[in-house]
């Protein structure tokens, strides 16, 4: 990560987005892998940060589309590349996700490819839950 990639910001968000948390969406794409529990009006989800790009490239496996061509081909298609004054990134892309409900994790085994708006997210935590093994 360059110096001109990262924001150093105060604690109000632009555009509704966390600068931290920003900079932990910069940095999967250099496949820093961050550990993560997010907090949205929606509930709670927890995972491994991953790049736009990883994120893409495992939704086509996942739908079978792999390295051929195909009529979705252009569905899946991702340019992680912004350009200077873009203020984003806007998305965080998530592998190994859960939804945690109580003391519930969907799925229960595995994990979900997940994809939410930065400005959505209204707190977070380092760290991925995990699920109580009895």
């Amino acid at each position: 990560m360059s110096d001109a990639e990262i924001r150093i910001g105060t604690d109000m968000p632009e555009e509704g987005r966390d600068w931290l948390l920003q900079n932990f969406v910069i940095a999967a794409k250099t496949d820093i892998e961050t550990p993560i529990t997010l907090f949205t009006s929606s509930g709670v989800v927890t995972g491994r940060i991953i790049s736009g790009r990883k994120y893409i490239e495992l939704l086509r496996e996942l739908l079978g589309f792999g390295a051929a061509p195909s009529g979705m081909e252009e569905v899946t298609q991702n340019d992680d590349a912004a350009s200077p004054e873009d203020k984003g990134p806007y998305f965080i892309h998530l592998r190994d996700a859960a939804i945690v409900s109580g003391v519930s994790f969907t799925p229960t085994e595995g994990g979900l490819l997940w994809r939410g708006k930065l400005s959505d997210v209204a707190g977070f935590s380092i760290g991925r839950l995990e699920p109580r093994r009895e």
